[in-house]
């Protein structure tokens, strides 16, 4: 198809995009980074368990060594587990999202609060914790990890059908981890994130690509030109005879700059493009559709390099070391017997079993052959090597769970653990810094592409409770949408020293309550614990959830309203408060009003029970707060109770402003609750 300049002038556009300029660039691009792509594949063999293997410069290309058969060749995993065993620290938190206003308004405000819950929403939909895992594991063996942004036509909900008979859906986003040997962009650059234009290079299986692109004939299966040798023999089915039939897809991202005014977007799968050239679909325009995380920085390049390129070298040692140790038990470490005889015997035809027979022609009879020591330094090499890795990757006895010899006290070992977690606390904030920039991108394109008078729907869980839904389109985010991962929500955290450090908050005041040491230490089945140590807290979270959905609830006489108010209060600080519409913010204004009026009126019941009949004011009651007997807490005073009770009482129902109740409170409170048919 021509171009708008060709139209007009008759003659060739020399920025007209084609699948060969497209080809060449990916080539350009790749020669670019090909050590880091050798290294990245290198380090993911090791990791991944195939670690005789080396990295051909000449050929820059990743091979097997060769194996004797006759020789024993021993593989000790230690990056593998180890690996393993950092990502369980690194991905134990999940992601938080937080969308923070630009400007106190309520329009400003209610918007950064409904972002902040589409965003949650996605990220749980598409199933961004796999997505993370994968970022990780892709940054640690490579030392770059890269997240593509694109938006899918044919996701969403089904609006209809196309003119020629296809589906019309809705759109959504789509977000793929991708590795630096499927990323290409401009040689020399060093940001990516900035660049003019990348290419992403994926290998698909024909069949797919045949329909997900709408194919006439089933392209050729041309991945080798995009997988080393040994990624070609890591992809094998069953017992490794069968290779996998793929086929190379690139997809061009060029943002728009002097040269192309509106931007591109094109796919090509063989020598052809089957789909485009788009206009750029996304807001953005200052950056490309691409976030970079990279493990460690080098200095000039956008891509970054990764300890477990340190590692490999030790690696391959260790298994050399315990290879000739094996080799040497396999052939001398056995205790044999020697005899004299006529017939010599080639010392190749010995075996490994014990106690064997060795005959020699000398005039000695047999006795027993003990096998040689072992030199002190040959035993020590796997130890030092051993130790070389930890210092390495940064695993120690305490990431184990084993305490060094001279530290017992917990102070101790909680400072030991935080020093063993800084290495992965590093990786932890390049992940979150990578999610942040990746949901302020979301949000963004959303904000583009929901128009007014589409109105989706976002659903978010939380355990013991009916999933929260609401309405939103582009401009219910107010132009809201610059969000970020907190990293202290994400950060790699040690369970006995939080612990310790609450209790010490406790014994100190600093924390008051349980329910405040139960948030702070994060307790598994938090719900749960807190229903069984304060009800009052437990049934005033619950109608904090259940009003949010817009069902009103009507406080009890039995209730605390104390508790009740302070935790109503503290939900209508959220954010999901203010996400709430108008009507039903003032639906849980009103509950807290209502708890005030209560209060109050028990105050002065108890008050008037105590100057008529004092004993008659100790007696149990049916509106008793729970935990209370016929003393009250803990066998308090009824002078003392009945103190508290009035002047919480004066407090709540003389001066509702500073129990937290709306300023100007309605005149038919319990009434106003129900709204008028209920009055």
């Amino acid at each position: 198809m021509a171009s708008l300049i060709e139209e007009q002038t008759g003659k060739p556009d020399d920025n007209k995009i084609t699948a060969a300029k497209i080809r060449k660039k990916y080539d350009d691009g790749t020669r670019n980074i090909r050590n880091e792509q050798l290294i990245y594949q290198e380090n993911a063999a090791y990791v991944e368990g195939e670690q005789w293997v080396y990295r051909h410069n000449t050929r820059q290309e990743i091979l097997q060594l060769p194996r004797n058969p006759r020789k024993v060749r021993v593989t000790i995993p230690r990056l593998g587990p180890e690996s393993r065993r950092i990502f369980s620290k690194l991905l134990k938190r999940p992601l938080v999202f937080e969308v923070t206003p630009d400007a106190p308004d309520d329009l400003t405000t209610r918007g950064a609060a409904m972002a902040q819950g589409v965003i949650t929403s996605t990220a749980k939909q598409q199933k961004w914790e796999r997505l993370r895992e994968e970022l990780a594991l892709t940054t640690w063996k490579g030392g770059t990890g890269l997240l593509c942004l694109d938006w899918d036509t044919t996701a969403g909900r089904y609006l209809g059908e196309t003119e020629d008979g296809g589906n019309l859906n809705e759109g959504d986003i789509k977000v793929t981890c991708l590795s630096i040997s499927e990323v290409a962009t401009e040689p020399g650059t060093r940001d990516i994130e900035r660049a003019c234009w990348w290419i992403k290079a994926q290998v698909i299986p024909p069949d797919e690509v045949k329909k997900q692109y709408g194919l006439k004939k089933t392209p050729p299966s041309d991945s080798s030109s995009a997988l080393s040798p040994m990624q070609s023999r890591l992809a094998k089915q069953g017992n490794g005879q069968v290779p996998l039939n793929l086929t190379l897809v690139l997809t061009y991202y060029e943002r728009p700059n002097v040269d192309n005014r509106e931007g591109t977007v094109a796919t090509v799968v063989g020598n052809e493009i089957v789909d485009g050239p788009h206009p750029w679909p996304f807001p953005f325009k200052d950056r490309l559709n691409v976030v970079c995380a990279r493990e460690t920085v080098i200095e000039g390049r956008w891509a970054g390099r990764t300890v477990v390129t340190d590692a490999v070298p030790v690696q391959t040692a260790l298994n050399h070391s315990w290879t000739s140790i094996l080799e040497h038990l396999k052939q001398a470490g056995n205790a044999r017997i020697q005899n004299n005889s006529s017939e010599r015997i080639n010392a190749e035809n010995w075996s490994d079993e014990a106690a064997e027979f060795i005959f020699h022609d000398g005039d000695q009879a047999w006795s027993w052959l003990s096998p040689p020591p072992m030199p002190d330094w040959w035993q020590r090499t796997p130890q030092e090597l051993n130790r070389a890795m930890d210092h390495i990757i940064g695993i120690h006895d305490v990431s184990r769970g084993a305490s060094p010899t001279n530290v017992e006290s917990g102070l101790g070992l909680s400072i030991l653990a935080e020093q063993d977690e800084t290495p992965t606390g590093k990786l932890a904030q390049t992940i979150a810094d990578s999610f942040g920039e990746l949901a302020t991108m979301v949000l963004q394109t959303y904000e583009m592409k929901v128009p007014v008078e589409e109105q989706r729907e976002a659903r978010i869980e939380q355990p013991g409770y009916i999933a929260e839904k609401f309405k939103w389109n582009g401009q219910s985010f107010a132009g809201q949408t610059n969000a970020r991962v907190p990293y202290d929500a994400v950060a790699p955290m040690n369970e006995a020293a939080r612990f310790a450090r609450g209790m010490a908050f406790l014994d100190r005041k600093i924390i008051q309550t349980p329910r405040q040491l139960s948030a702070y230490v994060d307790i598994p089945g938090n719900s749960s614990f807190i229903e069984a140590i304060d009800p009052n807290v437990s049934k005033a979270r619950r109608e904090n959830y259940q009003m949010g959905l817009g069902e009103p609830m009507v406080p009890a006489t039995f209730d605390n309203h104390q508790v009740h108010i302070e935790e109503h209060n503290a939900f209508r600080l959220s954010s999901r408060y203010e996400r709430l519409e108008p009507q039903m913010q003032q639906l849980i204004d009103k509950h807290v009003q209502a708890h005030s009026n209560l209060a109050a009126e028990e105050a002065a019941k108890q008050q008037v029970r105590t100057e008529t009949a004092p004993m008659l004011a100790q007696a149990a009651n049916a509106d008793q707060m729970p935990g209370t007997g016929m003393l009250g807490a803990e066998g308090a005073n009824p002078q003392d109770i009945q103190s508290q009770q009035v002047t919480m009482g004066q407090e709540m129902g003389g001066n509702p402003a500073e129990a937290g109740a709306p300023m100007t409170p309605g005149p038919e409170m319990m009434g106003g609750m129900l709204g008028p048919e209920g009055a």
